[in-house]
């Protein structure tokens, strides 16, 4: 019907319908003085994940349910860079994965990894 009923008074709300969204990155390649890093180990150690107005996401190498995700919550709406450990794996993709179960706002800019990569 389009419309909601709050339990309280309130001067600003955020309304939205529970819809899970999911952000893969493509495999992390390049080159290093060693050569092509496509299908070699890798481990990302950190991101700078560069946000506009999130508040709540969970993030990691996979969205598959098998890996546990790590979690960041704001206490407001938040805009800016945000570094975030990820969880210890080593693999030969180097995807990232950010995850939204709430219906809350997330815009994400751009995804900075720090990779350490193993021959």
């Amino acid at each position: 019907s389009g419309t909601f009923t709050l339990d309280s008074a309130a001067l600003k709300v955020t309304y939205g319908l529970p819809y899970t969204s999911t952000l893969q990155t493509m495999r992390i390649t390049g080159n290093t003085d060693l050569g092509t890093v496509a299908g070699q180990k890798k481990r990302i150690n950190k991101i700078v994940a560069r946000l506009e107005n999130a508040k709540q996401f969970k993030y990691g190498y996979t969205p598959t349910p098998a890996l546990k995700l790590a979690e960041k919550t704001f206490t407001a709406l938040y805009t800016g860079d945000v570094e975030l450990d990820m969880p210890m794996d080593t693999n030969r993709e180097g995807y990232v994965s950010i995850v939204n179960e709430q219906p809350l706002p997330i815009t994400v800019i751009a995804i900075i990894p720090e990779v350490t990569f193993f021959p």
